[in-house]
């Protein structure tokens, strides 16, 4: 896979899926035609029987990658089905609140306008370096 010319919102999920094992994934980090639209991540379900080995391999890599944020995989709280999310430490951070409160909170809301897109803009923006980065470690 020559993964440098696929759409730079496909490539990591891709990447990801040429070289594991991955039981379902929406494999688009943000939408091209509005990239405000939804805060971008990554989300995927591993195979139970190599989840903990892919998740661990992925956390290794994405936490020694230097952007300008920081990514990480985890758990989302509210799925029933282990679904993982790549994104950044603030989206994690958020998930994890909103997953506490009674009433839903959109992201917009949380980080405030100018903070959504800043971050959107910043997570757009290491896209290029973070699939390069996990291509060379996978």
């Amino acid at each position: 896979m020559e993964y440098k010319t696929l759409d730079l919102y496909h490539r990591l999920g891709l990447i990801i899926h040429e070289n594991m094992d991955i039981e379902w994934m929406k494999g688009s980090m943000y939408d091209p035609q509005d990239r405000y639209k939804v805060f971008p991540c990554l989300n995927m379900r591993f195979h139970e029987a190599t989840r903990d080995a892919y998740i661990k391999r992925l956390h290794t890599i994405l936490e020694t990658y230097k952007g300008k944020n920081e990514w990480c995989i985890f758990k989302y709280p509210f799925s029933r089905k282990d679904v993982y999310l790549i994104s950044i430490i603030q989206y994690r951070e958020y998930c994890q609140f909103i997953y506490q409160q009674p009433d839903f909170i959109s992201p917009q809301q949380y980080f405030g306008g100018d903070k959504y897109i800043s971050l959107c803009d910043e997570c757009i923006s290491d896209l290029e370096s973070l699939c390069d980065w996990v291509y060379a470690h996978m």
